[in-house]
């Protein structure tokens, strides 16, 4: 199976030399077996157990108990068995996709014309474990969408969003499909010889909406200048009222102090230890973004000075998108970022900021790279 490939990137299916031959992305793989090897470990050392006080007429009605592990582990090696002999292989060509499920004695074939097809989405999805200490993660999945869910074909899913937006891209102008992506809550489409067009082209073939804002009276929360021929836009990462600051530092300095009298010192210390460094973060740092016709450069500012620059060439720059937390399912809250064909996402952190504010700062970079 042929697979896109980088260091510490996204691995996806690569389709750019049709036909290709895979296995389902999710492929159970060797936790079939796995689970078969665990239910005759659990199951079958107290079934032994048992069988031989049985034949040595040492059996007692409490070693029925032991019953307990020989059920569940039988049940454990069925689902493994029947798990080793399910897979899902996949042939995708410039005519049809094919799709063959091997079961245990038999096999299910379906084949689908590739003209059904919808397109290739990249989209998201945010994960949290259930219990206390439970993480969450989010999913960057790519797939070739099909009105029939069943028939949808997942071609990448990662943890990390390097490099996945380069394999929806290249699935896409592989198969001649539209490349379809959440903005803002909404699909957004993008036709395959748009693909490695930047924004600034977009822009000039009115393929891009913005507004045409003024760049003389910035909104709350941004600080607008000049500097060698680039616009120097300086963002604040908390826009809220001081009242209502105060009121939230009231709450939180009350249910410090209430855990500190009751003797909890290490939470206590550990909330202070937050709180503060969210009182830095939100108003002791701020984002700096240089932006000309011919690259954008992202830096933190940080009272002793810059750090974290990335420059982003402007013929590489895909999109500045205004991503809101239904793109996400909810995992994050509204922010803005830069697409481009080398980085992925690259984020705009801004707190919080208010959704205008971030729609007003999307329009003026805009505006600043078309000048």
């Amino acid at each position: 199976m042929k697979r896109q490939s980088e260091g510490g990137s996204a691995r996806g299916v690569d389709l750019r030399h049709l036909p290709v031959e895979f296995n389902d992305v999710n492929s159970a793989g060797w936790l079939g077996p796995f689970i078969m090897l665990f239910a005759f470990v659990w199951g079958g050392g107290p079934t032994g157990f048992l069988v031989q006080n049985i034949l040595n007429g040492t059996f007692e009605p409490g070693m029925l108990l032991v019953l307990f592990f020989t059920v569940l582990g039988a049940g454990l090696f069925i689902f493994g068995f029947v798990l080793t002999f399910h897979k899902e292989r996949y042939r995708i060509s410039s005519e049809e996709v094919c799709c063959t499920t091997q079961k245990f004695r038999r096999s299910e074939q379906w084949r689908e014309p590739l003209a059904n097809y919808q397109g290739v989405v990249m989209r998201s999805e945010y994960h949290k474990r259930s219990g206390r200490h439970g993480s969450s993660y989010t999913l960057y999945i790519v797939e070739l969408r099909h009105p029939q869910h069943e028939k949808t074909v997942l071609l990448c899913q990662s943890r990390s969003d390097r490099s996945v937006r380069r394999i929806w891209e290249d699935s896409a102008k592989a198969l001649r499909k539209t490349a379809m992506e959440y903005v803002d809550g909404k699909l957004h489409t993008r036709e395959p010889e748009d693909l490695d067009k930047s924004v600034r082209d977009l822009m000039q073939e009115g393929k891009v909406k913005w507004e045409d804002v003024s760049l003389d009276v910035p909104p709350d929360g941004v600080r607008l200048g000049y500097d060698q021929g680039s616009y120097v836009f300086t963002v604040s990462h908390c826009n809220a009222p001081w009242p209502v600051m105060k009121v939230l530092g009231l709450i939180v300095a009350g249910l410090i102090a209430l855990l500190t009298v009751t003797g909890i010192y290490f939470i206590a210390g550990l909330a202070a230890l937050a709180v503060l460094w969210q009182i830095f973060w939100l108003y002791g740092v701020k984002t700096e973004l240089k932006v000309n016709s011919q690259r954008i450069e992202k830096a933190f500012l940080y009272p002793w000075g810059k750090s974290g620059t990335a420059v982003l060439e402007a013929g590489r720059i895909e999109g500045i998108q205004f991503k809101s937390s239904a793109d996400n399912r909810g995992g994050s809250r509204d922010k803005l970022v830069i697409t481009t064909d080398q980085e992925g996402m690259v984020r705009i952190s801004t707190g919080w900021i208010t959704n205008e504010t971030l729609e007003w700062l999307r329009s003026a970079m805009l505006k600043a790279l078309s000048l």
